[in-house]
């Protein structure tokens, strides 16, 4: 039997105000720290609203979200899917993707190609987050359209 990994995606609201620059940071050091520590995933940042999912080794993408949920920064967190996968599974599912955060309208840090990538990958593993996905990235379009 091969390694345990887990795959995890919800959403949550931002509490308080925080500052779009703020936000980048937060993003900016999500993805560092995940890309080194071999998480894949992407965060979505839409109008105070927050949509994750992650994947891994099953104890840190556990440690990471035991985090998250004690993080005052954001409250009523949903799960949306928790899943355990085999290795074998996860590398067909995700390929080389890294851990990608994204801001609607910012445009450095939105990129509609790359998003297309995850979501490809998040709909042949997860058919609910990725519908969930699909309706938050109609959102972000709709800001970047304004």
């Amino acid at each position: 039997m091969g390694e345990q990994y887990r795959m995890i995606s919800y959403v949550s609201t931002l509490t308080g105000e925080v500052s779009i620059d703020e936000v980048k940071n937060l993003l900016c050091q999500t993805e560092c720290t995940n890309n080194s520590i071999g998480i894949k995933g992407m965060l979505l940042f839409h109008e105070g609203h927050f949509f994750q999912y992650l994947s891994g080794e099953k104890s840190t993408v556990s440690d990471i979200f035991n985090k998250i949920t004690c993080d005052h920064r954001h409250h009523a967190i949903q799960i949306i899917t928790d899943k355990s996968l085999l290795r074998n599974k996860r590398e067909v599912i995700y390929g080389e993707n890294e851990y990608k955060g994204f801001i609607s309208g910012v445009p450095n840090r939105f990129c509609d190609h790359e998003l297309e990538r995850y979501t490809k990958h998040l709909k042949r593993v997860d058919l609910k987050a990725y519908r969930l996905l699909s309706y938050m990235i109609y959102q972000f379009y709709r800001k970047i359209a304004v």
